[in-house]
């Protein structure tokens, strides 16, 4: 069985979560040479790239591994928490690239500081 086939077979949604992480990337990657934008001295699309990639690394990590734990009751719920914390953790940083501004540590309004606190309590959660 190759690779890919296996990962999925493990966790399905990490997979194909993870997958969408990668692909988010990508876009990212993407937009970079189109974007003159630059925030603290790097293009704007950095950061959601860095996030999205790692992120996705870090997904199909974990399905691959939590195939190993016994109960797999668990492990799905777990594996749903995982994936509504990181899909708005890094739906923030991107909404904020798209806003041309910082994600963490962004208390300059009312807003901001209220996604960076959104984003601390996901964190936590995961």
């Amino acid at each position: 069985m190759n690779f890919f086939s296996e990962l999925k077979g493990r966790n399905a949604l990490l997979f194909w979560f993870g997958l969408f992480n990668l692909a988010m990337a990508l876009l990212c990657l993407g937009l970079m040479p189109f974007e003159e934008m630059t925030l603290l001295g790097v293009n704007l699309w950095l950061k959601p790239f860095k996030f999205y990639a790692s992120v996705g690394i870090m997904i199909l990590t974990i399905g691959w591994l939590m195939y190993y734990l016994n109960d797999q009751k668990k492990v799905k719920s777990y594996s749903w928490i995982i994936v509504i914390t990181m899909f708005f953790e890094n739906g923030i940083i991107f909404s904020q690239a798209v806003r041309q501004t910082t994600s963490h540590f962004n208390y300059s309004s009312t807003l901001n500081s209220v996604l960076f606190s959104i984003m601390g309590i996901l964190i936590i959660i995961f």
